[in-house]
């Protein structure tokens, strides 16, 4: 009976965590497909969005100036690290973007300039081609951060001081 109760949770939790990451993956590819190339009057940008691990996306974003100058920027956060509130769009200047703000403000969202100089943001911008796709990218990205909390939750997911001590004797 004990063999058959753990052989049934180890089925639904990998059932959900499956299911989880086909719901990951599909809405991600929606983000993607609505992640354009953005032009002002100055350069063009260019984005795309991967996923790194189930939960953790990059974010690339290449800058083009109209005299030929690039600036490559990698960004990799964890979407259950943002305020779902602070999703939202705004405007500067020329250009429409949708702007994320990581919870209380904290620096985790890691940035890597052309490859070679890291450091650490508490928010992101992805660039909007109009107002409605920023609205659109809005509501996408609303919709993948409670997904990403739970595959977070999931994944970290210690009961007590045992399973505590074990994952850092495993991770340290």
């Amino acid at each position: 009976m004990f063999k058959k109760t753990i052989f049934l949770s180890f089925f639904f939790l990998s059932f959900f965590s499956f299911s989880q990451e086909n719901e990951f993956n599909s809405v991600l590819n929606n983000i993607s497909s609505e992640i354009k190339t953005v032009q002002n009057s100055k350069s063009s940008f260019s984005q795309t969005i991967t996923s790194e691990q189930l939960g953790v996306i990059l974010f690339h974003s290449t800058e083009t100036t109209s005299k030929g100058k690039t600036k490559k920027n990698t960004y990799q956060l964890n979407f259950s690290d943002i305020d779902i509130n602070t999703i939202r769009p705004i405007t500067n200047k020329d250009i429409i973007m949708v702007q994320m703000i990581v919870k209380n403000n904290q620096k985790m969202i890691k940035k890597t300039e052309d490859d070679t100089k890291i450091s650490f943001e508490n928010k992101i911008f992805i660039l909007a081609d109009n107002i409605d796709n920023a609205r659109i990218l809005t509501d996408l990205l609303k919709q993948i951060s409670p997904i990403s909390n739970k595959i977070t939750e999931n994944r970290l997911s210690l009961s007590g001081y045992e399973d505590r001590l074990e994952w850092l004797e495993k991770n340290i």
